[in-house]
């Protein structure tokens, strides 16, 4: 099961996706009772992506050396953290709103050795949200569509706090 930090709610729209590997790979997405099964999976160790809907601001989870035995069910029940996230709009000098912009907030994990992101797109009013980061500071790049006359932008040294919003308005 999929569940919320240390409440235990279970959390729908999340999915858990094995990587193609040597011994075989699987994938579901779990029900409003954060129930999830992938079927069809031969022997070996495994490593599970767990990747929660934006909407639902949790961090995402590797899991690793998830041993299966071909025939037999493995009990994998995870628990999601909850995540700070990078609010704000895009406009240009005069106020106008930039929309279709891609906002990428990464940060370089020591630990594991990887690049940690996630991303939003600004709308119509030029307003964004980038949801499910880890606690941390977090270097901010805006991309903008093919042809845009707006020039992309990084700001770096962004503080995230886990059940957190961090504004950050961009001109």
């Amino acid at each position: 099961q999929v569940k919320e930090g240390k409440t235990e709610i279970p959390v729908s729209s999340s999915q858990e996706r094995e990587p193609e590997r040597t011994y075989g790979w699987g994938y579901a997405v779990s029900d409003t009772s954060g129930n999830y099964k992938v079927a069809g999976l031969i022997t070996g160790n495994y490593t599970m992506s767990v990747e929660p809907s934006s909407e639902l601001n949790l961090v995402k989870q590797l899991i690793s050396n998830v041993s299966v035995t071909e025939g037999q069910v493995t009990a994998q029940n995870i628990i999601l953290n909850p995540g700070g996230k990078i609010t704000g709009k895009i406009s240009d000098s005069l106020g106008t709103a930039i929309s279709s912009a891609t906002i990428y907030a990464y940060y370089w994990d020591n630990f594991t050795g990887n690049y940690c992101y996630a991303y939003g797109y600004s709308d119509f009013s030029g307003a964004y949200k980038v949801t499910g980061l880890m606690t941390g500071v977090y270097t901010v790049s805006i991309t903008l569509p093919t042809g845009s006359k707006y020039i992309p932008r990084t700001m770096e040294s962004i503080s995230v706090t886990e059940k957190q919003e961090t504004i950050l308005d961009v001109v």
